[in-house]
Formats: structure tokens, sequence, C-alpha cells
């Protein structure tokens, strides 16, 4: 819960990720807030035994959450997909993908550490204080 919240309050920021693709042959972004696409899985498995992404792997989109690693298919028009992971030893992994239609690897990297600052310090607003 606390991660949905987190994304949801760091989307107010990077605003554009909640759009949508008008379509795959236009390049512009509808800012119509409509969200991200967030799915929760639970793996039976530890987090040990999870197969970790192999450059042999004939199948990598079953990584990304909503197969939004196929970004030219025109079912697709989030730009972004989150997918929490929770196994069963209590581990948790998060996939993110992050369409570069919409950003570049900075900005992805960007809105990835903001994310995480949100989610540990419990507001946008926050003010982190070093020691």
């Amino acid at each position: 819960m606390l991660l949905k919240k987190s994304l949801s309050q760091s989307l107010m920021r990077f605003y554009h990720f909640a759009g949508r693709l008008s379509t795959h042959t236009t390049p512009y972004i509808d800012c119509n807030d409509e969200g991200v696409v967030f799915l929760e899985a639970k793996i039976d498995s530890t987090l040990d035994e999870f197969d970790l992404y192999s450059e042999l792997d004939e199948h990598p989109e079953r990584y990304f959450a909503d197969n939004m690693v196929c970004y030219n298919s025109p079912h697709i028009t989030s730009l972004v997909g989150v997918q929490i992971n929770h196994f069963a030893c209590g581990g948790l992994a998060v996939a993110v993908s992050l369409s570069h239609l919409v950003s570049d690897g900075c900005t992805n990297v960007s809105f990835l550490n903001y994310w995480g600052s949100v989610a540990r310090y419990g507001s946008p607003d926050h003010k982190e204080e070093m020691l």
C-alpha cells in the first residue's frame, strides 16, 4: 500500500507519465491523468529461487507489467507499468517499465529516485536531512 500511495503522490510531479499515447502514429501524449498500470503478484517461491533475467531468455516480456515491453502494440497506450512481486519468504521485488517515448534514462532515474524518496519520507513535500 505504501508503494502504491507514494507512486500516486510522485505522479503529481511527473504528471505526463500518467497520460496516454493518443495513437502509436502521432508523437504526443494526452495528459489525461488516467494513471499507470499497477499490478501486484504473489510468488509461491522464495526470492533466492527466482529465475532472474537472462540474455538467453526468449520471452523477456514475462518480466514486465502488462506486457509493456511490447511497446509497438496498438493495444498498449500506457507509458508506465509497475509490478510489485511479493515472495513467499517475505521478499519483495519491484518491476518498472518506463516508455522511452516519454522520457530518457536520466528522467527515468530521477522519477525512480523521487518515488523512493516519497515512499521513504511519506510525503512529496519532505525535506531530506543529511546526517
